[in-house]
C-alpha cells in the first residue's frame, strides 16, 4: 500500500453523510490508478491488477476482449512425474516459484485494495457483506465496489440541479482559461452519467454567457455573434477565446509593464475607473450604454488612452455618445 499512487482513499462517507456519486467516482479512479499500479501478466498484461476493481465487461473493453483468468493457488511442493530429467525438474520448479510469486501477488493486492475501501467508508454501508466469523476477509473487493454502486450511486434531479450551477460559475481572470473548459467538461460528463445529454452548442452557449459576464472581451464576443450558429460548437468557442484571452494577457502584461517604467501614478491621486450607473465611459469610444466597456477594460484603445478616464473625471478624452456600427 506504500507505494500506491494514492496510500489512502479519499473518505467515500461518514456516519452522518451518505455516499454520493462524486465520492464513488473519486474512489474509483484512485482504485483504479492503485491496482493498475501493479504489476501483472494477467489477461493482456498492460494493465496490472485492474481487474480486481472494475466489471468485467468494463475490463473486456480495455483489453480488447482479452479476458483475465485470477490465478490458482500453486501447489507448495511440486510432484514431479517418475523417469523425469533434471532439466524438466528445473524447469517445472522454476515454473512453480513464479506461480507462486503470481499468486501471492495478487493475494496481496486483493487484500491491500480491500483494506482501502474498509478504512474509507463506516462499516454500517457495507456490513451485509461481511461474514459473521471472517469478516471481510473473503469478500472480493469488486463485490464491495459494485454495492456501494448500485446503493449509492445514482444521480438524482438536485445532483443535476447542482451540476448546472457549477458549470455556469464565474469565471475569473487571471484564472487560467483551461480551467474554464474544464469547468464546462466535467459537468458535461456529469450530466451524461445521470442520462442528461448536453448538446455541444448549448455547452458552447453556456460557455459564451460565462466569458460575456466577465465584461473583458467585448471586442471577441461581438467577433464570436457574427459567426453562423451551426459554427458555434465548443472546438470554435474554445479556439475563439482561447487566442482573445491569450491577446487579453499579452495585452495587460505590456500595459502593466509601461505603465510602471514610464507613467507610475501616485496611488493617492488615481481616480478610480470604474463606472456607475446605466452609462459608462471610455476615454477611447466616450460614453456608451455597454457598463462592461470601460477605460480600464477597453480593447481598442487609442493612442494616449487612459485607463483611469471615467464619466466624471474624462482626463481630456472624447465627449461624444458612441454608436456602435456593426462590421459588414
Amino acid at each position: 500500500m506504500d507505494s500506491f499512487p494514492h496510500t489512502t482513499l479519499t473518505p467515500i462517507a461518514t456516519t452522518t453523510s451518505y455516499p454520493t456519486y462524486e465520492n464513488l467516482r473519486k474512489m474509483q479512479w484512485e482504485l483504479n490508478d492503485n491496482a493498475e499500479s501493479i504489476e501483472s501478466e494477467f489477461g493482456d498484461g498492460n494493465h496490472g491488477h485492474i481487474f480486481l476493481v472494475i466489471p468485467e465487461a468494463e475490463y473486456l473493453e480495455l483489453t480488447d476482449g482479452i479476458p483475465c483468468v485470477p490465478p490458482e493457488k500453486p501447489p507448495i511442493n511440486v510432484d514431479h512425474p517418475n523417469g523425469a530429467t533434471a532439466p524438466q525438474i528445473t524447469e517445472a520448479n522454476c515454473r512453480n516459484t513464479n506461480e507462486k510469486f503470481a499468486y501471492k501477488q495478487y493475494h496481496d493486492a486483493t487484500k491491500a485494495i480491500r483494506n482501502q475501501l474498509i478504512a474509507a467508508i463506516p462499516l454500517s454501508y457495507i456490513e451485509s457483506l461481511s461474514h459473521p466469523t471472517r469478516g471481510f476477509n473473503k469478500v472480493p473487493p469488486i463485490d464491495i465496489i459494485t454495492h456501494l454502486w448500485a446503493r449509492f450511486g445514482k444521480i438524482r434531479s438536485s445532483d443535476l440541479r447542482a451540476n448546472e450551477k457549477r458549470m455556469k460559475a464565474a469565471w475569473h481572470p487571471p484564472t487560467p482559461f483551461q480551467d474554464l473548459i474544464k469547468q464546462l467538461d466535467d459537468g458535461k460528463k456529469f450530466a451524461a452519467a445521470g442520462k442528461e445529454i448536453i448538446d455541444d452548442h448549448a455547452l458552447a452557449r453556456m460557455g459564451y454567457d460565462i466569458i460575456d459576464d466577465t465584461g473583458l472581451f467585448d471586442f471577441a464576443c461581438r467577433e464570436y455573434r457574427f459567426k453562423d450558429e451551426i459554427d458555434k460548437t465548443m472546438a470554435t468557442f474554445e479556439e475563439h477565446f482561447r487566442l482573445a484571452d491569450l491577446d487579453r494577457t499579452l495585452t495587460v502584461t505590456t500595459k502593466s509593464a509601461g505603465f510602471h517604467g514610464a507613467n507610475q501614478m501616485s496611488a493617492t491621486t488615481t481616480p478610480t475607473p470604474l463606472n456607475t450607473g446605466k452609462q459608462s465611459y471610455c476615454w477611447t469610444h466616450s460614453i456608451l450604454k455597454n457598463h462592461k466597456h470601460t477605460s480600464l477594460t477597453c480593447e481598442k484603445k487609442a493612442d494616449g488612452h487612459q485607463d483611469a478616464a471615467t464619466l466624471q473625471n474624462k482626463l481630456g478624452g472624447s465627449t461624444k455618445v458612441y454608436q456602435y456600427t456593426p462590421p459588414k
